[in-house]
């Protein structure tokens, strides 16, 4: 996928980064990025993947659901552009600020284009709700190194049971969800 990428961004200098991010889980597929750019690419995708699933919870709250999502954030220094591609890839598309939004759309349509013949095609698995949000605990608590130990205090699940959360009973889930909530101070927890 770099070749590719990199073949496009010489078309268009404006592009800085594109990100491809796996889903549900909202990890890091692949990147490509100009050499004097500097990005947390794993950070970038998690967040970005994670800011699509929370979109598609907000649409579903006003009966708006859609099938294929785009978010276009225009901040001070970037324009970046975050698209569903398929049912487990979101494709983040990184510009200049002010690039012209025509050329934009152009591109992030062949950037999706080639992303989409160079990733593999798979059914995405979802994973048990316990493993979900211990995961959610780790990655969005503030100490994440002893955040299991707090949900453990606090909902009376035993240590070794959230390290292996695959094996929660759905009453366990339920409790280790009110405990995060409570922990990370969040009404929902879209999963």
């Amino acid at each position: 996928m770099r070749e590719q990428i990199g073949g496009l961004a010489e078309e268009f200098p404006g592009l800085q980064a594109v990100l491809v991010t796996a889903m549900p889980d909202a990890l890091l597929f692949d990147h490509w990025r100009r050499d004097d750019v500097e990005l947390s690419a794993d950070s970038a995708a998690a967040y970005f993947g994670d800011m699509i699933r929370a979109n598609h919870a907000g649409l579903k709250s006003l009966d708006a659901l859609s099938q294929r999502m785009q978010v276009t954030i225009e901040a001070d220094e970037l324009l970046v552009v975050i698209r569903e591609m398929r049912d487990n890839f979101v494709v983040t598309s990184i510009f200049e600020v002010g690039s012209p939004l025509g050329m934009v759309r152009l591109f992030v349509d062949r950037i999706l284009a080639e992303v989409d013949r160079t990733v593999p095609r798979f059914e995405a698995q979802e994973r048990p709700k316990g493993v979900r949000l211990v995961d959610f605990l780790r990655k969005y608590s503030p100490d994440p190194h002893a955040v299991l130990k707090r949900a453990s205090l606090r909902s009376g699940i035993p240590l070794s049971t959230l390290r292996a959360p695959a094996a929660l009973s759905a009453a366990q889930v339920d409790t280790l969800e009110a405990v995060a909530r409570d922990l990370l101070g969040l009404e929902h927890i879209n999963l």
